[in-house]
């Protein structure tokens, strides 16, 4: 009997983007009402949400090394926002390739054996621009993860180049985001027409939760659009 080493499984009946070859995705066109992290889908009841994979990777590597074996918990689930293996702008530039290609891999796989997954784009500076968005479907509903990366001015830039790239190659239907977006961000949202929905961070939830609930600033998602 042969291993697959390389879990070519991930990508079988898949059709691969000309330059990379990463697995072309499928459009989604859902918007999840609430989100659970994948850490915290074995202690919840409530099935009617989306998992997101904005985690710590040690806390998601389990999936990517044998994604089987949480397929049958994770399939119970609305739908899923696609693999966030993590990619920094001072990673080596191929070892952003590849864990773009794992998260790819892994967002077609849970696609692929009918789930509902919104794709995630994951860019770092510039350079990323020439893989980060292969594979990823246009006018699709799409998912952008910036808890924790929106506190120095260099992670703001970067995430403000990043979405308006985004835009000009992937003309999302709309877009979700996990963690805050500055003000500037918005801008550029309204100015596009884009819908977007704004999910706090389990962090953010949680501090939250502890201040009186009727206080303005807190009641709930952020929403935006056209």
């Amino acid at each position: 009997m042969i291993r697959d080493e390389f879990q070519a499984f991930l990508i079988e009946g898949a059709q691969l983007s000309d330059n990379f070859e990463f697995p072309i995705l499928y459009p989604c066109h859902e918007i999840p009402e609430k989100l659970i992290s994948f850490s915290k889908i074995s202690k919840v009841e409530n099935i009617n949400q989306f998992i997101h994979f904005y985690e710590r990777d040690k806390d998601i590597l389990s999936f990517y090394r044998n994604p089987r074996k949480f397929f049958p918990r994770i399939s119970q689930f609305k739908g899923a926002i696609g693999c966030d293996i993590s990619i920094y702008r001072n990673m080596p530039f191929a070892k952003q390739i590849d864990h773009t290609y794992n998260n790819r891999a892994l967002t077609f796989w849970l696609q692929n054996h009918g789930l509902s997954v919104i794709p995630n784009v994951r860019y770092g500076d510039n350079r990323s621009y020439s893989f980060c968005f292969e594979g990823i479907p246009k006018k699709s509903v799409i998912s952008i993860g910036t808890y924790g990366n929106m506190k120095m001015k260099d992670d703001i830039d970067c995430n403000t180049k990043g979405l308006v790239e985004t835009i000009k190659q992937l003309k999302p239907e709309a877009i979700v985001f996990y963690g805050t977006i500055k003000e500037e961000m918005r801008s550029i949202l309204s100015l596009e027409k884009i819908y977007y929905r704004i999910f706090d961070s389990f962090t953010s939830e949680f501090f939250k939760n502890r201040l009186d609930k009727t206080c303005p600033l807190f009641e709930g998602h952020n929403i935006g659009g056209a």
